[in-house]
């Protein structure tokens, strides 16, 4: 699924019925620091667990790279946003 948003809002929040802290991970894709976030968060997400977190890949506005490879995108994060605002600013 890809989420449109005129702002992020990756806050942490407490889940109200289980007392359960749930983080997103705004991820980017612009360097080598931003592939050792996503590869560690999907690491820890498969060995210790996946229902607290989401892996989210975010970018300013649709790229080429994007519209071409949309469905690995989907497959390797487990949303990706866009941040339209940023977009009609440009």
């Amino acid at each position: 699924q890809t989420r449109q948003h005129s702002s992020l809002h990756g806050q942490p929040f407490l889940c109200e019925n289980h007392n359960v802290i749930y983080v997103e991970f705004l991820i980017g894709r612009d360097g080598e620091f931003d592939q050792l976030v996503v590869s560690t968060v999907r690491r820890c997400k498969r060995t210790v667990r996946d229902d607290n977190s989401a892996l989210v890949f975010v970018l300013p506005y649709t790229t080429a790279e994007y519209r071409n490879n949309e469905l690995s995108f989907h497959e390797h994060y487990d949303e990706v946003e866009i941040c339209t605002e940023a977009a009609e600013e440009v």
